[in-house]
């Protein structure tokens, strides 16, 4: 059984709004250190802001474009409060008459993270070791090196992204990739890809993110950013799976809890990635995905089941259950199975 001494709901939810084209808070019920937000019924961008770059930052996860501003009149995340978060007008989050879905995570510590082992100092971050989020800005050297991450344990699940200096591809880290010289990009569908050293010289550790001299993470003088999330029982989990290609009975997936969101993506072979709530509905047996690496709609095709204890794919395609294929997967809880009373959590 899985104990957590909080709720998931403190350091994590989803939930989905309306546009109204001028301003408007957006109530999570949490303070909001990354928000990552998508139209559901249109296309457009998938956006991520977070407190550590500031107000109205912008980054796209499905290309490969540099941080952007937004500006008057078309502001994006203006304020981020202790329980909400403020938007402007931007169509790409707040359109009138369009629906939107937007991922919440609270991280929290800004000041006093350990340095020990680190020889890349961040210029700004946000840690959590209770809920297991680092977001972290530094400024690149050219040369191997280490960022200490603050973490209570290794991160499985690291994203690295240059945002200032020049384009970037998102750059993937995951415990399914084949070792930690092993990467995929957030904005593309390909398989892993193996640079030996140049990206992340290994796996994290239990004190630091290792990285290379690739461009995409550590050319001298650019500036980059990464958000990097360690499992905690109960309340998140990051590992893998392998499909069996069934439609009507894919792999069956235990997390330890009902998940809020599930991350999915192929590591071993060329498929989309997919972004799981439980807001965007069908509901089992059809929980329909975002695609963090495309601009289109909800998708109404690769759907999965989520359950008190895990989730399951419900179809065969490339995207979450091809025979064979290794899946990498990042979920995190709406209900734990066990809190830390022993009460029992609730079931779908």
């Amino acid at each position: 059984m899985a104990y957590i001494s909080f709720q998931p709901s403190d350091y994590f939810n989803t939930t989905n709004y309306s546009g109204n084209s001028s301003t408007q808070t957006i109530t999570t019920g949490l303070a909001n250190d990354m928000v990552w937000l998508k139209g559901t019924d249109f296309i457009d961008n998938n956006v991520i802001f977070d407190s550590v770059r500031g107000v109205n930052k912008k980054i796209i996860t499905d290309n490969n474009a540099a941080e952007g501003t937004a500006v008057a009149p078309n502001l994006g995340v203006t304020a981020f409060n202790s329980t909400s978060f403020d938007l402007g007008a931007w169509s790409a989050i707040n359109g009138s008459g369009n629906n939107y879905s937007s991922m919440n995570w609270r991280a929290g510590t800004t000041t006093g993270k350990t340095t020990v082992g680190e020889t890349i100092t961040p210029t700004a971050y946000s840690v959590n070791p209770t809920s297991g989020i680092g977001i972290y800005k530094y400024t690149g050297t050219g040369s191997n090196g280490t960022i200490a991450h603050g973490l209570s344990s290794a991160p499985k699940f690291v994203i690295g992204k240059r945002i200032v200096g020049s384009t970037g591809d998102w750059n993937t880290w995951h415990t399914a990739c084949t070792s930690g010289t092993y990467y995929v990009n957030l904005n593309v569908l390909s398989a892993e890809t193996g640079w030996t050293t140049t990206v992340y010289t290994a796996e994290p550790t239990s004190t630091v993110i290792n990285l290379g001299t690739y461009a995409g993470v550590n050319a001298s003088t650019h500036t980059y950013l990464i958000y990097a999330f360690a499992p905690v029982k109960g309340y998140s989990a990051i590992g893998k799976y392998i499909g069996n290609g069934s439609a009507t009975d894919g792999t069956f997936v235990y997390t330890g809890f009902e998940p809020a969101m599930v991350i999915i993506k192929s590591v071993s072979g060329s498929g989309a990635w997919g972004l799981y709530t439980t807001h965007n509905l069908g509901y089992n047996p059809t929980n329909k995905p975002l695609t963090p690496n495309s601009t289109a709609a909800l998708n109404s095709t690769y759907v999965i089941d989520m359950y008190s204890n895990g989730f399951k794919p419900f179809h065969a395609d490339a995207q979450l259950n091809t025979n064979g294929v290794t899946y990498a997967y990042y979920a995190v809880a709406k209900n734990p199975i066990v809190g830390n009373n022993g009460t029992a959590g609730v079931a779908r």
